[in-house]
């Protein structure tokens, strides 16, 4: 009997959800025209039963139904110039054709919507490319690589699209070359120009400047040894080095560098002590003997080295002990923490290393002097650190409550001394800064 009732149960449930239940949501649908749903519930029924005849000719009717909403739709888009939209249209047109066509029903669509379609992909692919022209002219190359992106989600083999993709990789490189001929640093133009040659040979002007500034601007160059009026050796050379290595990189087909090997036997031919400060007369006979167009002598004038006095504030934290007592009421021995107050100290340290070099640009012809600076270079290291003898892990800034990342952050003061950097580092800094801006300003310089 209760297999009986079981089964009887079964069968109700089945047909609250069998074919016949779908068919009625559908037609239910139907009367609302919601034909999207509909079609849902239809082809729900012919899951459960492929040969359902009131399920396939209701799929056809409510399919044809909606169909016609869409084909709409995609008219008024594409009539209205929103090609976007009418492309989404056509997708779910294509998603219903193919749902509809796996039950073996065929619903009726105008011959000419792909044609109408791949018009909607042509011009929408079009606005995208010329919207991504806009943003290379803007500078914009996150924008353009979204345009890039856009248009590969709908036409992947947009005839424009490898012309985007190169000019978003060559245009930054472009501009730079652009904007370092206006500047006058042909040199840096020139180098920037030979990038885009790797990329896209035929970008833009990239062929009319670099002919053009291998015609007017080529220039050769020779950098003497650093003449040193400060005690400090070994900063000399460093220095001399980081210039020279610097103005290696700068070679090119319209800037020729001596290298220092070069300079150096020249200056011995000419009998000139290579370490020791070169005249004037002497640079221009060698820069003659070399054959360049401009020479320059740097001297390094001056180097400081202050260290402020050191500041040290005395402060209070907790330390934190185990206590050990007596209990009267156990009779045994018990344990617990205390704070005790401790004394610390707040420490701050500051160095300054300064540089201080001129130099000079001279024409190898005549000799006159083109350009000259003298350029000024500061570091501050400064630091702050706490000190204390004892172990810091039991040390504490309250005896109230506090975060474990509190902690950590305020324990951290203990070890920032190793923040302070050596004057080695100190100098390797100053060194750098100073050649940046020496190469900055040579690249234009050296053509005036």
């Amino acid at each position: 009997m209760k297999n009986f009732i079981w089964i009887i149960i079964i069968l109700l449930i089945a047909g609250c959800t069998g074919p016949k239940y779908y068919v009625k949501q559908a037609q239910k649908y139907e009367k609302q025209k919601n034909y999207e749903q509909a079609v849902v519930n239809y082809n729900e029924a012919l899951l459960q039963d492929p040969n359902h005849k009131d399920a396939r000719k209701g799929l056809k009717k409510s399919g044809q139904r909606l169909m016609n909403e869409l084909i709409k739709s995609f008219d008024d888009a594409y009539n209205s110039g929103n090609y976007l939209k009418a492309i989404e249209k056509y997708q779910e047109i294509d998603r219903l054709k193919k749902n509809v066509e796996r039950r073996k029903i065929d619903l009726e669509i105008p011959d000419d919507l792909n044609t109408a379609y791949k018009t909607c992909i042509e011009n929408q692919c079009r606005e995208y490319y010329h919207s991504a022209l806009r943003t290379i002219d803007n500078r914009d190359y996150e924008l353009t690589s979204d345009f890039i992106r856009k248009i590969e989600k709908i036409d992947p083999t947009y005839e424009h699209l490898g012309q985007l993709r190169t000019a978003v990789k060559a245009d930054p490189y472009y501009t730079s070359a652009i904007d370092a001929y206006n500047r006058g640093e042909f040199a840096r133009s020139y180098q920037s120009f030979q990038q885009v040659e790797k990329i896209d040979p035929g970008y833009r002007e990239t062929a009319k400047y670099m002919e053009e500034l291998g015609k007017k601007y080529a220039i050769s160059v020779a950098l003497f040894p650093l003449e040193n009026q400060t005690q400090n050796l070994q900063l000399s050379d460093q220095l001399y080095q980081s210039l020279e290595s610097e103005l290696f990189k700068q070679r090119s087909r319209i800037m020729q560098v001596s290298d220092k090997e070069t300079i150096a036997e020249a200056l011995r031919k000419a009998n000139i002590p290579v370490y020791l400060p070169l005249s004037e007369k002497d640079a221009l006979n060698v820069s003659k003997s070399l054959g360049t167009n401009r020479y320059i002598l740097c001297t390094l004038n001056q180097t400081t080295n202050e260290k402020m006095p050191r500041q040290e504030e005395i402060k209070t934290a907790y330390l934190k002990e185990r206590v050990l007592y007596f209990d009267q009421w156990s009779g045994t021995q018990m344990s617990n923490y205390q704070y005790r107050e401790i004394k610390y100290k707040e420490v701050s340290e500051e160095i300054k290393f300064s540089i201080t070099m001129r130099y000079r640009i001279f024409d190898s012809t005549t000799g006159t002097l083109t350009y000259s600076n003298q350029i000024n270079k500061a570091v501050i290291n400064q630091i702050k650190f706490a000190e204390y003898t004892g172990v810091t892990e039991d040390l504490y800034p309250t005896t109230g409550y506090i975060s474990q990342t509190d902690l950590r952050k305020w324990r951290s003061r203990f070890d920032a001394a190793n923040d302070r950097k050596s004057d080695q580092e100190l100098l390797n800094i100053l060194i750098r800064e100073l050649t940046k801006q020496w190469i900055d300003e040579v690249n234009g310089a050296i053509f005036k």
